[in-house]
């Protein structure tokens, strides 16, 4: 385990789980606090001051964090770090002797975990959260075995193999915090879990650049040696997503207190994966950072409605809450089955994501799914009091006939082609979510916009989509542009490119009017929410033809506040 930075507020870098619920260290120290105490703490509440004491050495930032939870729960979160600092320092940090010392402190302090509180405030602090929580030292000694494992371990072999670290660095954390917060509901610490281990696993590739020159390799090695590190990365990327997504309904489900907190670690976590994200194969060289933009938006996550991590979240405000979850839950349950086989880094890996997405929407619509995600979706359509055997069916059933055509990596001849590749996976999951808006009558709506907005989802990714070697552009296109499918993949728009993103992106407007012209009568109001999402990638399109070569340097969004806008006007016509 390593130690983290963080110059700003908590949960924004370093998204280390045993940190994740205090404070990430602000730059690199040795550890301080740990020494013996003379005379030896006796007092209770001196015992946790010095823990705290201990975090603020560790970070500036916790007094920050402590003040978004009750002092009841700050005080057990204080003793639990103070251990775990101590721990994770001699496993990592330099300075505390060859690996032979560094074990005999991890044992010396395992003992103590073990005995009686000897004076030493740490102990002293965990021994009364301990007892007043019902705790016994599991938890903290799976932490040690981490720790330890850390000094015998410096390289993973295998996914599974990194799986079984983060069981015990990891999934503590969490069940920790929640016992502290007096949840001791299963469903949820197993939510936990996921969410524990998308933040190691998010924490790890963050730290790529660093780890490596320090001879650590989390990135599985057998994956990197059959994908290559750039490949091998964005499978692990797509993964990690996919733990985040399954831990999404933890902040909605845990106790009060931790639910703004618990919305702030995991934008924050989904931030950092995507700042690694865009950076690819570059992460092994520089270590991606948040900015002042990700840290309003972490803000704005903490103390707002739960929503999902979109381009399309504010369109959501517009519904009402059980149809609000209801919308997320599908929408992460089609970005699944959509990772099942878009993010699989082989042809063999894609065609078996797309056995276990039909697998596993079978398992849905017959109400027993085995996926977190699928679960969520079977129980937000049971609360909306919907049958699943109807448009839901029908949508997904679309969805991945269009997976389907990405498994088999067949090239787009022409734009009749694409048009029949976008009605599936954009105007599947358009058809699956018209149970949401209550508007069974607008099927024609639900495809022409699904059309559209996956017609912009193809432009604004024709780069990056080309560089995982994928490309969605109609063969006819290409050629009557005159550009080679590989320079697509380059660093910057090749010469005819910005003359067919436009072309592109006329087409796409003009999928935006026939879906407003399929509008049912009277629908405006129950739609709104939709016609919002178009209103949002309306403004990507803006941007795009404005500056095509956008396109080759950047992800291109629309700004946060003018999406919210944009919401805010459909809002507005929809009256």
């Amino acid at each position: 385990m390593r130690q983290k930075r963080s110059k700003h507020i908590p949960v924004l870098e370093g998204f280390e789980p045993k940190l994740y619920l205090l404070a990430a260290p602000s730059h690199k120290i040795a550890p301080r606090g740990f020494r013996r105490y003379s005379p030896p703490v006796t007092d209770v509440e001196s015992a946790y001051g010095a823990c705290a004491r201990i975090a603020r050495a560790h970070s500036e930032n916790f007094p920050t964090a402590s003040r978004l939870l009750p002092a009841r729960l700050s005080r057990h979160l204080a003793a639990f770090y103070a251990f775990a600092r101590a721990g994770d320092d001699w496993a990592d940090e330099p300075g505390h002797g060859d690996a032979a010392e560094r074990h005999g402190k991890l044992h010396a302090w395992r003992a103590r975990l073990h005995a009686p509180p000897d004076g030493h405030p740490v102990f002293v602090a965990l021994a009364a959260s301990r007892q007043e929580l019902g705790l016994d030292t599991g938890l903290f000694d799976r932490l040690l075995d981490a720790f330890e494992r850390d000094l015998d371990q410096p390289a993973y072999d295998t996914w599974d193999d990194l799986l079984t670290y983060c069981r015990d660095s990891a999934e503590p954390v969490g069940r920790l915090v929640l016992r502290a917060a007096g949840d001791r509901d299963e469903a949820n610490a197993d939510l936990s879990d996921r969410l524990c281990t998308a933040l190691q696993l998010t924490n790890f590739w963050q730290d790529l650049s660093r780890d490596e020159a320090r001879g650590r390799a989390y990135l599985p090695r057998r994956e990197r040696a059959e994908l290559g590190d750039a490949r091998a990365l964005a499978w692990a990327i797509a993964r990690t997503r996919r733990l985040f997504d399954d831990a999404a309904p933890l902040a909605a489900r845990a106790p009060r207190p931790l639910r703004a907190w618990l919305r702030a670690v995991e934008a924050g976590g989904r931030a950092v994966l995507e700042r690694v994200d865009r950076l690819g194969a570059e992460a092994f060289r520089v270590r991606p950072s948040l900015g002042t933009g990700d840290r309003v938006r972490m803000l704005v996550r903490a103390f707002g409605p739960g929503l999902p991590a979109s381009s399309f979240g504010a369109s959501f405000l517009l519904l009402a809450p059980a149809r609000r979850e209801a919308l997320a839950a599908l929408h992460a349950f089609c970005r699944a089955l959509d990772d099942e086989v878009d993010e699989a880094p082989t042809p063999a890996h894609a065609q078996a994501g797309l056995e276990r997405a039909r697998a596993e929407t079978r398992r849905v619509i017959a109400g027993g799914p085995l996926s977190p995600v699928g679960t969520r979706l079977v129980e937000a359509w049971t609360r909306l009091g919907q049958g699943r055997e109807g448009r839901l069916a029908e949508g997904l059933a679309a969805l991945l006939e269009g997976l389907a055509f990405d498994a088999r990596g067949e090239a787009m001849e022409d734009d009749a082609d694409l048009e029949r590749y976008c009605l599936r996976v954009g105007g599947g999951p358009g058809v699956a979510a018209l149970p949401v808006f209550g508007r069974d009558d607008a099927v024609a709506f639900a495809r022409a916009l699904g059309v559209a907005l996956q017609r912009t989802n193809v432009l604004r990714d024709i780069a990056a989509d080309a560089r995982a070697g994928r490309v969605y552009v109609p063969r006819t296109d290409l050629e009557a542009f005159g550009i080679d499918p590989a320079a697509l993949a380059g660093p910057a728009a090749p010469q005819g490119a910005r003359r067919l993103a436009r072309a592109l992106a006329a087409r796409a407007r003009a999928a935006f009017a026939r879906a407003r012209q399929a509008l049912p009568p009277g629908a405006a109001r129950d739609l709104a929410p939709a016609l919002a999402m178009g209103g949002v990638y309306e403004g990507v399109l803006a941007r795009i033809e404005a500056d095509p070569g956008r396109i080759w340097r950047e992800r291109v969004r629309t700004p946060w506040l003018e999406g919210a806008l944009r919401v805010a006007l459909a809002k507005a016509r929809a009256r």
